[in-house]
């Protein structure tokens, strides 16, 4: 039986399985609810809605599924933390939630989370500058007895993990990455212009970078890599004055990398690899000076392609209607689910590995022209924190790697780093 009026609960690192028990609504006073890296299962109990002094929910790292409740955004109206990062949830991102006024961190990465970035994303960081911070988190911030509940409560920026609990007041932060979203990025992202860690990586993105991001000035971190972004990367984002993290990998960007303040200083290729467009420094691709934005779908992926000759026009009739007909070839589609097979993959991860279309599934990326599987990324993306304080890759995958990846002709590149596989089965 759990105390009245309780105020913090947290079992932060333990082996909890089950469900969240529905009498937790009754804990009315609740205003921070840890229960990150646990087994729990099941969906959010909607009792918790009466939790309304919450104001840091973390749920990270289990196995909760269903989508994410829209009374989270309605009713929970002195949240500032909400992470559900790691977790196998469905469906679109409730645009109430980044409505809500107080919200510093927000958290949905590592999910299955479906549909359009809702734009009202405008609305995150803009109005929680205006309103400050609640003053119960005052009260825990004054309160030196609380400091070991605070101390324990994490977030990830820059690949790195970052202690919240005392900063929380000075930092903003939304984690979208890793999930199914797709559509453009809403230019109305611009008003967000507190925030200052922003991911979107690991999604089906299209369109361009918006150059208004270039007039968020506090920004210092900016991940979009492993999307379909086309056009070139702003001139804007050098007046970024903060920006130390930027990652715009694995896309179709092209034209000149822009170059003057602080993008002087991200002299790593790799933030820009992938886009075969892309010239300047500090890859090694120069300019001509004639450069142009390339068209979505021209992007150059096999050596075919890249001799200016399209895959389709070698395809056999009946080979065109099995892409038309199922969104990706039948061979490939098998081949990545004799792959599935042989592997363990304890938080869902690959959920989405079901519908007919291969394209869409989580980690693959198809050519915009012929179809083919270009891209497998079924890297493990983990918190610094997860060795340092429990010791293992809560959603690693595991099991064999089989040969089966072989059957992928077109295949350019494949991460399967930070996993813990067993057994490597190649002819």
């Amino acid at each position: 039986m759990l105390q009245d009026q309780l105020f913090v609960l947290d079992t932060m690192n333990n082996n909890l399985s089950g469900q969240i028990p529905a009498s937790l609504g009754k804990q009315t006073d609740l205003s921070i609810l840890n229960l990150r890296n646990n087994s729990l299962s099941g969906e959010i109990p909607s009792s918790l809605q009466y939790c309304t002094e919450l104001i840091i929910l973390d749920l990270g790292y289990n196995n909760f599924s269903g989508t994410i409740p829209e009374w989270i955004g309605q009713n929970l109206s002195v949240l500032m933390v909400l992470s559900l990062r790691s977790n196998a949830f469905l469906g679109s991102i409730p645009s109430e939630i980044v409505r809500l006024g107080y919200l510093r961190i927000l958290d949905l990465s590592h999910n299955s989370l479906s549909g359009t970035i809702p734009r009202s994303i405008g609305k995150f960081s803009s109005t929680a500058s205006e309103k400050g911070i609640p003053k119960d988190y005052i009260r825990y911030l004054e309160d030196e007895s609380d400091e070991g509940l605070m101390g324990s409560l994490y977030f990830v920026v820059k690949g790195e993990t970052r202690d919240y609990a005392k900063l929380l007041y000075l930092f903003e932060s939304i984690d979208l990455s890793c999930n199914d979203l797709y559509g453009e990025i809403p230019d109305e992202i611009r008003d967000s212009q507190a925030l200052q860690n922003l991911s979107f990586s690991m999604n089906h993105l299209t369109g361009h970078i918006p150059d208004q991001i270039g007039k968020m000035h506090a920004l210092e971190s900016l991940d979009v890599a492993m999307n379909n972004l086309s056009g070139t990367i702003p001139q804007s984002l050098a007046t970024l004055n903060y920006l130390s993290h930027l990652n715009v990998s694995y896309n179709n960007l092209s034209g000149k990398i822009p170059s003057g303040y602080q993008l002087q200083t991200l002299d790593d290729p790799s933030i820009y690899i992938g886009n075969p467009y892309l010239c300047g420094p500090p890859t090694t691709q120069s300019c001509s000076g004639n450069e142009t934005t390339h068209v979505v779908g021209k992007k150059s992926h096999g050596r075919f392609e890249r001799l200016g000759l399209y895959v389709l026009n070698t395809l056999s009739t009946e080979g065109i209607q099995a892409f038309v007909a199922s969104g990706c070839f039948e061979t490939e589609r098998n081949a990545l689910l004799a792959f599935k097979a042989d592997l363990i993959d304890p938080r869902n991860r690959l959920a989405s590995w079901k519908s007919q279309n291969c394209c869409t599934w989580k980690g693959v990326v198809c050519s915009n022209t012929s179809g083919h599987i270009l891209k497998l990324n079924l890297r493990n993306s983990y918190d610094n924190f997860d060795y340092l304080y429990y010791g293992k890759r809560p959603s690693a995958l595991g099991g064999k790697i089989s040969p089966s990846w072989l059957l992928l002709n077109h295949l350019e590149h494949l991460d399967l780093s930070l996993n813990n596989f067993s057994e490597i089965r190649i002819p």
